[in-house]
């Protein structure tokens, strides 16, 4: 551990001084005129826009069951899976070498949460609130776990989550991460889903699929409209479409469901308001026409807009102000031993003692103050500092109470300590993620590349 320093203080915070400020028009004005660039807004546009992908085309009400059963069987392979259950768990965080005492206490503190889970406590309810109320617990909710899915660091997790009872709570059970407590809501053996299961996600993918196949026929139908003057709402309702509407957004904040590409954002920004895309900008899925409805050129907002942001900033430069002229006013006072004793037995209520911090100039409770912890470390008496000292919301006067030197044992452990936090917090990262995506079903993407083109960054795939 490294050495450290403890400092009694008095705070003058800029809190404490905002009462009673309130700036005049003609200095709320004045600030206003001075800083243009705090208050410049981006250009932005709202667009009306037609979205061409397979997704969007897609129409799996004209798929037949007998398309999809057909599809079913010809691709059954993609349908099987592995044997799995669907577990939630609770854990409390343990080094693998936890000291016994410790094992015990988080096994007892489980084993409480597993009767309550098994009277039918709602397990939300079972989880910290805060992120102080439990230093350890932690939850995950419902996953689906497949049977070897999981690493053979967690095997203890993997085989007694298998070996439960659908709608069973398990007792304490050890990882090298931890102490968990499992629950098991239902279980499913391996083989191929049955047709029923999978009905819909087919009759999605055979709908995209034919999507894609008339993609370009439906893409050149509107744009040979737009082009011979028709409006794009209307020529798309002639295809039986329905254009979307955006609000105005920013070039570096587009929607996000449009998925536009860095190139068609440029073209967008560069249309002049009415105006409509000579041709198809391309998307992540496939590809978009649009007119400009509203265009907004940079600019500064207006006054009235930004007159309460503009009060703030002022009422708390005022306060700040006030409150280093205090403290300075006060810290005058205490060049003398009676200044000294007038000064504690005034403010006796509002002094108040740190935690021990380092050199590194963050202070628990008072933030950054790198200068503070410098004078703290090099002040050789324990007299007060006489100098005022800026901190994150304030000023205080202070004088070093205590250095606390570092102890050769205790770097070696926390050394060691730090290591195994190390490792277990990225074997609990790897642990979560598993039990959030290792039973994801396979994702089925038809993607036709003679359309699209190839995807970003490799070839198209035709199933995952």
């Amino acid at each position: 551990s490294r050495e450290q320093a403890v400092i009694e203080y008095l705070p003058f915070l800029a809190e404490a001084f905002s009462q009673g400020i309130t700036p005049p028009d003609e200095e709320i004005k004045a600030f206003y005129d001075a800083n243009p660039d705090k208050f410049r807004t981006p250009a932005r546009i709202k667009i009306e826009y037609l979205d061409l992908s397979p997704q969007t085309l897609a129409k799996p009400a004209e798929v037949s069951d007998a398309d999809i059963e057909a599809y079913y069987k010809a691709n059954s392979k993609v349908f099987e899976r592995p044997e799995a259950v669907e577990v939630r768990h609770l854990l409390v965080m343990l080094p693998a070498d936890a000291p016994e005492a410790d094992v015990n206490a988080a096994e007892k503190k489980l084993a409480d949460l597993a009767a309550r889970l098994k009277k039918g406590e709602d397990f939300a309810s079972l989880l910290p609130k805060t992120t102080d109320a439990d230093e350890n617990l932690m939850g995950e909710d419902y996953a689906w776990l497949s049977r070897g899915a999981l690493p053979k660091e967690f095997k203890a997790f993997e085989d007694a989550a298998f070996a439960l009872d659908k709608g069973t709570v398990s007792n304490p059970i050890r990882t090298n991460i931890g102490m968990h407590v499992l629950e098991v809501r239902d279980k499913r053996p391996a083989g191929t889903a049955a047709l029923d299961e999978v009905k819909d996600e087919v009759r999605s993918i055979l709908a995209e699929e034919r999507a894609a196949d008339r993609l370009t026929k439906v893409m050149d139908a509107v744009q040979d409209k737009v082009v011979a003057g028709m409006e794009l709402a209307k020529a798309a309702e002639e295809e039986g479409l329905a254009v979307g509407q955006t609000m105005l957004f920013p070039k570096d904040q587009p929607p996000v469901n449009l998925k536009l590409a860095p190139q068609a954002l440029e073209t967008l920004f560069g249309l002049a308001q009415g105006r409509t895309t000579d041709t198809p900008l391309t998307t992540e899925d496939g590809f978009l026409m649009a007119k400009v409805l509203e265009a907004k050129p940079a600019a500064v907002a207006p006054l009235d807009e930004v007159k309460d942001r503009i009060v703030s900033e002022l009422v708390e430069k005022e306060a700040l102000k006030r409150a280093k002229e205090k403290a300075e006013a006060v810290a005058s006072e205490m060049k003398s031993p009676e200044g000294v004793a007038k000064v504690l037995a005034e403010y006796k209520d509002k002094i108040a003692l740190s935690q021990p911090f380092t050199r590194q100039g963050f202070i628990p409770g008072l933030g950054m103050g790198p200068p503070l912890a410098k004078a703290a470390f090099d002040r050789k008496s324990m007299d007060w500092l006489p100098q005022v000292f800026a901190v994150s919301d304030g000023y205080v006067l202070a004088r070093p109470e205590k250095r606390v030197a570092p102890d050769p044992a205790a770097w070696n452990a926390d050394k060691d300590k730090w290591m195994e936090s190390l490792l277990q917090s990225k074997q609990s990262e790897l642990f979560r993620a598993y039990l959030t995506t290792i039973q994801e079903e396979a994702k089925i993407e038809m993607v036709n590349a003679d359309i699209l083109g190839p995807r970003p960054g490799g070839d198209a795939v035709e199933a995952q």
